[in-house]
């Protein structure tokens, strides 16, 4: 990876590209307050739509960015590495967009191209019911069109942006148990909440899952990390996280419950720290 600091690139207003269940859009401002001014090694494990990645550029030095969804660590890559032609495919599907076309793309489980592939994903994403992702027992998206008059399928100034920003940035395909982390590290953990969806991969996120969660966190604070992770408002969190060691926040998040921007509600969820 090229080490050249992050913060020394020319500012660039970028935000998540694909709308994501649990994004941390509406809850950045409460995790950035409690981020170093300046990080050395950033580390995110559960990238998803990277709304604190994004929020947070600016202070970083070197960025690691994984995720289990190996389709969506493909599209950062592609975002990274191959904006034209991504932006070019995007605007076909754009003006091709139909609930026929959407089905046509949904059946293309197989794509080989990384390009013709990131550009279905963000299609599927932009169009799909609720921004929702879900796969069947064959690892195959199977999320119904949603009711959009006018989807934001191509959104290229925020592309570009966000290729901008990923320069650099080290991103791989990967589990939170296979991070080592280096000095002066920082990790935000935001897994898939206890109680709530977890079906963003073929296997799912269970309880015992959680446990080896905790249990990777207290070694990666042994190492020397700083780790903040999100999670839900549940007594079996509460009481995963009980140790002493802990610093436990109460904070309101904003859920969006619909596929309407008026239909918003709050909800109650735990940042923790150690």
């Amino acid at each position: 990876m090229n080490n050249r600091e992050l913060s020394n690139r020319e500012p660039v207003k970028a935000r998540p590209f694909i709308k994501w269940v649990g994004g941390k859009g509406g809850i950045s401002r409460k995790v950035l307050e409690h981020l170093p001014n300046e990080i050395e090694n950033y580390y995110e494990p559960f990238l998803g739509g990277g709304a604190i990645f994004f929020n947070a550029r600016k202070r970083l030095k070197n960025a690691f960015l994984s995720d289990v969804n190996a389709q969506l660590v493909q599209v950062y890559k592609v975002i990274q590495n191959n904006i034209d032609d991504l932006i070019r495919i995007l605007d076909i599907h754009k003006k091709s967009h139909s609930k026929d076309y959407y089905y046509n793309i949904r059946s293309m489980h197989n794509l080989d191209n990384p390009v013709k592939m990131s550009a279905r994903f963000i299609y599927l994403n932009k169009t799909c019911y609720n921004g929702l992702y879900r796969v069947n027992k064959n690892n195959e998206f199977n999320v119904p069109m949603g009711s959009y008059k006018n989807p934001a399928i191509l959104d290229e100034k925020n592309l570009r942006a966000c290729h901008e920003v990923l320069q650099n940035v080290n991103i791989q395909f990967g589990s939170f148990e296979d991070i080592e982390v280096h000095k002066n590290s920082v990790i935000y953990c935001d897994p898939p909440y206890d109680e709530t969806y977890n079906q963003y991969t073929v296997n799912k996120f269970e309880r015992d899952i959680q446990e080896k969660l905790r249990d990777k966190v207290l070694e990666w604070s042994r190492q020397g990390a700083k780790v903040i992770i999100s999670n839900a408002d549940t007594d079996y969190i509460r009481e995963l996280y009980k140790n002493s060691v802990f610093t436990i926040i109460d904070i309101e998040a904003p859920r969006y419950i619909s596929c309407k921007t008026d239909g918003r509600d709050s909800t109650q969820e735990l940042l923790i720290m150690l």
